[in-house]
């Protein structure tokens, strides 16, 4: 009987050292989840950005192409500027993409986990209610 109230208080631990880790994956998902939502949000406000700028630049290229005969370099200069900040928004867009992959990612993989877990902790529960009936 000792044996096996030991055996059934170390199935108790395990079970409860396993929904420990399940919680600490749940919340490490939580956390990718919400990182993932600001992740997507600046990608969001980022591509609006980049579509503001492309539409300024639009509007500047016509005004450019009807004024073109009463600009100095200067102008041609303003227009490079730009161009520079739309390739480099358009660079943080393609960097916001790929950290929301890998957060993406690493959420499934978290996932995956977790199931594995709870699958652990439904057979360490089956064993413990098997111990207990043979009690």
């Amino acid at each position: 009987v000792l044996e096996r109230t030991a055996e059934r208080d170390n199935l108790q631990l395990r079970i409860n050292s396993l929904q420990a880790d399940l919680d600490g994956a749940n919340e490490e998902k939580e956390k990718l989840r919400l990182e993932l939502a600001n992740a997507a949000t600046e990608r969001t406000a980022a591509q609006r950005e980049c579509e503001f700028l492309q539409s300024q630049k639009n509007d500047e290229a016509k005004r450019h192409y009807t004024e073109q005969r009463e600009r100095d370099h200067a102008s041609a200069t303003t227009l490079r500027e730009m161009e520079a900040k739309l390739s480099e928004l358009e660079r943080s867009r393609n960097e916001l993409c790929e950290q929301l992959t890998d957060a993406q990612l690493t959420l499934d993989a978290l996932q995956t986990e977790c199931a594995t877990a709870k699958a652990a902790y439904a057979q360490e529960q089956s064993a413990l209610a098997r111990a207990q009936t043979e009690l």
